[in-house]
């Protein structure tokens, strides 16, 4: 019977985590719409819509923790097309190296190696993890997690809204 349960109880665990949750947050999917999002989290600050395709909400924390970091008690949340795609939390208010420090071994704990750890402006390290589903980019200030194909399809999304995809400009002249 030991044997037994030592052999199905990884099975039901590992069967039961979601591989479409949003890190971080056991009860949110990348592609949720922002309705569902609102009923479960308190809004901030009214929702920004950039686009046609593309809102920001800023939503209030219940528990400003994420991985046992402290953060602020608050997110951006992206969504293109009503689905969300990004979530970006800030940690400080300035840049801070001890706490950068402290959250990219955290980071890299969790989920390996950076993929890229790059300098920008000369002052300031950032780093960035791709899992295959969903990105991860640490700066001296703030975590995102962002949906990898739905982050394609807001860039996909503000391009078109800018003229960038456009080939054929005849159907635009007046």
């Amino acid at each position: 019977m030991l044997v037994l349960v030592c052999i199905l109880f990884p099975a039901v665990v590992f069967a039961n985590q979601n591989p479409n949750a949003v890190p971080g947050f056991d009860n949110l999917t990348w592609g949720e719409s922002s309705r569902s999002v609102l009923q479960k989290y308190h809004l901030g600050r009214m929702p920004l819509t950039y686009d046609r395709n593309e809102t920001i909400c800023e939503i209030s924390l219940d528990n400003p923790y994420i991985y046992e970091i402290r953060i602020m008690p608050t997110a951006l949340m992206m969504f293109t097309n009503d689905k969300l795609y990004s979530v970006t939390f800030n940690f400080s208010s300035y840049p801070n190296d001890t706490e950068y420090n402290r959250i990219k071994k955290i980071f890299t704990e969790k989920f390996g190696e950076p993929y890229k750890t790059e300098t920008i402006n000369g002052q300031y390290e950032y780093s960035s993890w791709d899992k295959g589903e969903f990105f991860i980019g640490l700066a001296m200030t703030s975590i995102t997690f962002a949906h990898n194909e739905l982050s394609l399809e807001a860039q996909n999304a503000r391009d078109e809204a800018q003229g960038k995809n456009i080939t054929d400009w005849s159907s635009y002249v007046h």
